[in-house]
């Protein structure tokens, strides 16, 4: 039979999750204090680099649900970067690849696992950050896409089993509500 000490081992390299995937959340975890400092925009910008960073390595270099982990915290970094970004002129086209890069993170991740409603939630929230810094005619070919990402977000349990509606504070009626309130055509 397998040793006791084997088993201990082999269990510890299943927990074991990526440093740099761990580095990532906890900077990311951070991110309200960037918002206090004096100057905010460079501290938040700071950190959605960083996260950005340390989140794409564990992209890299992990699978299964660790590799889910690390595309949706990617998709929630581009979303505070985009959102943390002075708005103006010269910035929209980098807050709208930024987006767009939140966008196709979470969609990764729904790839990877469709089973779980906080990829759709953020591939929703940055596709709506999009939508808003886009403009609304240009958004408008996009609003089903967008209210399929919430319709699904609703339609999954999170992570922890609790109800995929009842994520970020009922966080996919917000957005619907917004996206009822912001786009004609309904």
């Amino acid at each position: 039979g397998m040793s006791v000490l084997a088993l201990v081992v082999g269990m510890n390299t299943v927990r074991a999750e990526n440093a740099d995937l761990t580095a990532a959340q906890a900077r990311y975890a951070e991110r309200g204090t960037a918002l206090q400092a004096p100057n905010r925009e460079t501290a938040a910008q700071a950190i959605a680099d960083e996260v950005i960073a340390l989140a794409q390595k564990a992209v890299n270099a992990t699978e299964g649900d660790e590799q889910y982990n690390a595309l949706l915290l990617l998709s929630q970094a581009y979303s505070f970067k985009g959102l943390s970004m002075k708005t103006g002129g010269k910035l929209k086209d980098r807050r709208i690849d930024t987006y767009n890069n939140g966008v196709q993170a979470a969609k990764d991740a729904i790839e990877l696992n469709d089973t779980f409603a906080e990829a759709y939630y953020w591939a929703g929230v940055n596709l709506g950050r999009w939508a808003e810094t886009n403009g609304v005619l240009e958004s408008l070919a996009r609003k089903d896409e967008l209210a399929g990402y919430m319709e699904q977000t609703k339609a999954h349990p999170m992570m922890d089993g609790s109800l995929g509606k009842t994520y970020e504070g009922f966080g996919a009626d917000r957005i619907l509500g917004r996206m009822f309130h912001k786009l004609p055509g309904w």
